[in-house]
Protein backbone atom coordinates (compact mmCIF):
# COMPACT_ATOMS: atom_id res chain seq x y z
CA UNK A 1 0.00 0.00 0.00
CA UNK A 2 0.96 3.75 -1.27
CA UNK A 3 1.44 6.49 1.76
CA UNK A 4 0.16 9.75 1.42
CA UNK A 5 1.77 13.07 2.86
CA UNK A 6 -0.38 16.07 1.76
CA UNK A 7 -1.87 18.65 3.36
CA UNK A 8 -4.29 21.74 1.90
CA UNK A 9 -4.73 24.71 4.73
CA UNK A 10 -6.09 27.72 4.36
CA UNK A 11 -5.46 30.61 7.32
CA UNK A 12 -4.18 33.79 8.69
CA UNK A 13 -0.67 34.04 9.35
CA UNK A 14 -0.52 34.98 13.40
CA UNK A 15 2.97 36.66 12.68
CA UNK A 16 5.05 37.83 9.82
CA UNK A 17 6.91 35.29 7.56
CA UNK A 18 11.12 35.51 9.18
CA UNK A 19 12.98 34.83 6.46
CA UNK A 20 16.38 32.99 6.75
CA UNK A 21 19.37 33.68 4.01
CA UNK A 22 22.30 31.19 4.34
CA UNK A 23 25.56 31.19 3.21
CA UNK A 24 24.99 28.90 0.18
CA UNK A 25 22.04 31.05 -1.29
CA UNK A 26 19.48 28.96 0.17
CA UNK A 27 16.70 30.06 1.76
CA UNK A 28 13.99 29.52 3.95
CA UNK A 29 11.13 30.95 5.65
CA UNK A 30 9.15 30.28 8.57
CA UNK A 31 5.29 31.36 9.48
CA UNK A 32 2.83 30.43 11.68
CA UNK A 33 -0.95 30.13 10.31
CA UNK A 34 -4.44 29.97 12.32
CA UNK A 35 -7.11 28.23 10.85
CA UNK A 36 -10.75 28.40 12.35
CA UNK A 37 -13.66 25.48 12.40
CA UNK A 38 -17.01 26.08 13.83
CA UNK A 39 -19.18 23.34 14.49
CA UNK A 40 -22.21 22.57 17.21
CA UNK A 41 -21.29 20.49 20.02
CA UNK A 42 -23.93 17.82 21.31
CA UNK A 43 -26.17 20.08 23.13
CA UNK A 44 -26.64 22.00 19.74
CA UNK A 45 -24.52 25.40 20.75
CA UNK A 46 -22.11 26.48 18.18
CA UNK A 47 -18.40 26.32 18.88
CA UNK A 48 -15.06 27.80 17.33
CA UNK A 49 -12.02 25.80 17.67
CA UNK A 50 -8.91 27.57 16.23
CA UNK A 51 -5.42 25.44 15.45
CA UNK A 52 -2.12 26.86 14.74
CA UNK A 53 -0.31 25.39 12.37
CA UNK A 54 3.52 26.18 12.03
CA UNK A 55 5.02 26.44 8.49
CA UNK A 56 7.82 26.63 6.87
CA UNK A 57 9.22 26.89 2.78
CA UNK A 58 12.64 27.25 0.65
CA UNK A 59 13.89 28.49 -2.19
CA UNK A 60 11.86 30.85 -4.38
CA UNK A 61 8.59 30.06 -2.80
CA UNK A 62 10.55 30.84 0.53
CA UNK A 63 10.93 34.63 -1.06
CA UNK A 64 7.48 35.14 -2.41
CA UNK A 65 5.88 34.48 0.98
CA UNK A 66 8.28 36.84 2.85
CA UNK A 67 7.51 39.66 -0.16
CA UNK A 68 3.77 39.02 -0.29
CA UNK A 69 2.51 38.01 3.36
CA UNK A 70 2.42 39.87 6.94
CA UNK A 71 0.50 38.95 9.89
CA UNK A 72 -3.30 39.05 9.82
CA UNK A 73 -3.29 38.15 5.63
CA UNK A 74 -4.84 34.69 4.30
CA UNK A 75 -2.88 32.50 2.50
CA UNK A 76 -4.05 29.07 0.87
CA UNK A 77 -0.81 26.44 1.55
CA UNK A 78 -0.10 22.66 0.49
CA UNK A 79 2.38 20.68 1.33
CA UNK A 80 3.83 17.93 3.28
CA UNK A 81 3.55 16.92 7.01
CA UNK A 82 7.12 16.88 8.90
CA UNK A 83 7.93 16.09 12.19
CA UNK A 84 10.85 17.74 13.65
CA UNK A 85 12.41 15.91 17.02
CA UNK A 86 15.22 16.97 19.11
CA UNK A 87 16.21 16.98 23.17
CA UNK A 88 16.71 19.84 25.37
CA UNK A 89 19.92 20.43 27.16
CA UNK A 90 17.89 18.96 30.47
CA UNK A 91 17.56 15.95 28.37
CA UNK A 92 13.76 16.12 27.77
CA UNK A 93 12.34 14.87 24.18
CA UNK A 94 10.57 17.29 22.12
CA UNK A 95 8.60 17.13 18.94
CA UNK A 96 6.79 19.60 16.44
CA UNK A 97 4.60 18.77 14.19
CA UNK A 98 5.17 21.19 10.92
CA UNK A 99 3.91 21.77 7.42
CA UNK A 100 6.46 21.65 4.81
CA UNK A 101 4.98 24.42 1.88
CA UNK A 102 5.06 23.09 -1.90
CA UNK A 103 2.71 25.94 -3.14
CA UNK A 104 0.49 28.57 -1.85
CA UNK A 105 -1.92 30.68 -3.86
CA UNK A 106 -3.35 34.51 -2.59
CA UNK A 107 -7.19 33.78 -1.82
CA UNK A 108 -7.82 37.42 -1.08
CA UNK A 109 -7.55 40.61 -3.27
CA UNK A 110 -4.95 42.62 -1.60
CA UNK A 111 -3.35 45.49 -3.87
CA UNK A 112 0.28 44.06 -4.03
CA UNK A 113 -0.48 40.62 -4.53
CA UNK A 114 -2.53 42.13 -8.13
CA UNK A 115 0.27 44.76 -9.32
CA UNK A 116 2.71 42.03 -9.97
CA UNK A 117 0.19 38.39 -10.06
CA UNK A 118 -2.91 37.25 -10.67
CA UNK A 119 -5.38 36.70 -7.87
CA UNK A 120 -5.02 32.93 -6.88
CA UNK A 121 -1.51 32.68 -8.56
CA UNK A 122 0.08 29.58 -7.67
CA UNK A 123 3.63 29.73 -6.67
CA UNK A 124 5.55 25.58 -5.78
CA UNK A 125 9.03 24.58 -5.56
CA UNK A 126 8.78 22.48 -8.41
CA UNK A 127 9.23 19.32 -6.21
CA UNK A 128 12.49 19.85 -4.71
CA UNK A 129 13.60 17.46 -1.75
CA UNK A 130 14.86 20.29 0.23
CA UNK A 131 14.90 17.80 3.01
CA UNK A 132 18.51 17.22 1.34
CA UNK A 133 19.18 21.23 1.16
CA UNK A 134 23.04 22.35 1.68
CA UNK A 135 22.50 24.93 4.30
Amino acid sequence: MSDLNKVLVIGNLTRDPKITNFTSGSKVVDFSLATHRKFKNKEGTEQEETTFVDCCAYGKTAENIDKYFEKGRPIFVEGRLKLDSWETTEGAKRSKLKIIVNNFSFIDKKKESLDLEPVGTEFSDNGNDFDKLEI
